[in-house]
């Protein structure tokens, strides 16, 4: 190993920083905090999952659109990340997530993995692109009734 130990103290910080820029993150997502959520990303980001790309703008729409009249709760777990320089990086998160509509009685309860990519900006680490891959998942969550909003599960509707 041929890292000085202030590289490796840099390393460290900046798994701290994305370790946090995650829980931040989802304690945003799960508190309705809508403007705070959108700072965790970059103005590049893309979004994918099961074969729909969102880029940002788009993205924080829908969600906050289909989320706001859910209970929610995502949690991360293990996570792995590797630096491509000092302000790239990749990661893998695993998520365990709850989504539940109190008005309709609706769950959704999956297991998936966040595959990102990370740039380092002027004011710290964001999320520049997220690959959602569920594993399983048990039941949906519809936004307003079977017919109409947003069903979570393995496959989603066609986004807007």
């Amino acid at each position: 190993m041929n890292e000085t130990i202030e590289a490796r103290v840099q390393k460290l910080e900046d798994i701290e920083a994305l370790r946090r820029l995650k829980a931040d993150y989802t304690w945003f997502l799960d508190h309705k905090q809508w403007d705070e959520w959108k700072r965790c990303f970059s103005s590049d980001f893309v979004f994918e999952v099961a074969g729909n790309r969102l880029p940002l703008d788009e993205f924080v729409a829908f969600v906050s659109r289909n989320l706001q009249p859910l209970i929610t709760s995502h949690q991360l777990h293990q996570f792995k990340v590797e630096f491509a320089s000092a302000t790239a990086a990749s990661g893998v998160w695993w998520l365990r997530d709850h989504l539940s509509h109190p008005g309709n009685g609706s769950e959704f309860r999956g297991r998936a993995y966040y595959h990102e990519t990370y740039v380092k900006e002027s004011d710290g680490w964001k999320i520049s692109g997220s690959v959602l891959e569920y594993v399983s998942s048990e039941g949906y969550v519809f936004t307003t009734g079977p017919d109409n909003g947003m069903a979570v599960g393995l496959t989603l509707p066609p986004l807007p």
